[in-house]
């Protein structure tokens, strides 16, 4: 009698996704690659709007800062609100006032309203990546984090590609709305979903007792480095500026990837004669 088989690795290693992690994970991506949608559609749409509304591009340069300004200052903000509010009431309403300001884009009546309507969006969505961490820390198990991961990752090319392919369509006709009014049908779209299908999480088992463990655990005083306990630790100037250099680099990388593909659009046009629509579709 032959032993049996032994069970392939593949086909015996459950999936990594379960049905709640599939859940959560599908509506994460789906909000935050509309949210990406609604921040670049109108750097995307600077090329169709200049010709339209005949601003200046300085106009619109303003325009387009007052998003960064609102989203670097929320973010600052939202890491320590997020400890407050669940990912619930925070990533969802983020989702629907960001809807609201893309809908409200086409009829600002001049630029101040249009500076404005930009800046409130802009911190809306400083809400979304903190609330973001929060849900999955709280909803996707450990074992599906990895691919949760990855999939997150894709938001960027995901609402990039919708932004630009957006406003490369309305292009030759010299119609700008169509980008927005996309962007806030998807944040829309997302928010009801997320309000529908997420679900507040339930508390931890054990929370008194992990919380007992911890208050008993004792404290470190003193620094316990390679040269013993009470030695003294490397001091805080290295790490800050280990940080604040990292901080500066990841601010230039920033600057020069916003600047780029707001810009590139009019210098291809300009500087080559390209038609819009191309000049957006190779940005």
């Amino acid at each position: 009698m032959t032993p049996p088989r032994p069970m392939d690795s593949a086909s015996a290693r459950p999936s990594a996704f379960s049905r709640a992690d599939r859940r959560v994970v599908f509506l994460l991506v789906l909000g935050y690659s509309s949210a990406y949608l609604g921040r670049l559609n109108m750097g995307a749409s600077i090329l169709p709007m200049s010709g339209a509304l005949g601003w200046s591009n300085e106009t619109l340069g303003s325009v387009v800062s007052c998003f960064f300004v609102a989203y670097a200052c929320g973010q600052l903000a939202s890491g320590v609100l997020a400890h407050f509010f669940d990912p619930f009431w925070s990533f969802g309403l983020a989702l629907a006032g960001s809807a609201l300001c893309n809908l409200a884009v086409p009829g600002a009546p001049g630029p101040a309203a249009m500076r404005a309507v930009w800046f409130a969006n802009g911190a809306l969505q400083s809400l979304l990546w903190c609330s973001l961490v929060k849900a999955m820390a709280q909803r996707v198990s450990e074992r599906a984090m990895p691919r949760a991961i990855v999939c997150v990752c894709a938001t960027l090319p995901i609402g990039s590609v919708a932004a630009f392919g957006a406003a490369a369509a309305g292009a030759p006709s010299g119609s700008w709305q169509g980008a927005f009014y996309l962007a806030a049908a998807a944040l829309g779209v997302s928010a009801a979903l997320w309000f529908r299908l997420y679900r507040f999480p339930e508390p931890p088992r054990g929370a008194p007792a992990a919380r007992a463990a911890a208050r008993s655990y004792p404290r470190a005083t003193r620094f316990a480095g390679p040269a013993g306990p009470g030695a003294a630790g490397p001091g805080w100037r290295p790490v800050a500026a280990l940080v604040g250099t990292a901080a500066l680099a990841c601010g230039a990388c920033g600057f020069l990837r916003d600047g780029l593909s707001t810009w590139a659009p009019k210098v291809l046009r300009d500087a080559f004669g390209l038609p819009p629509s191309i000049s957006i579709l190779l940005t």
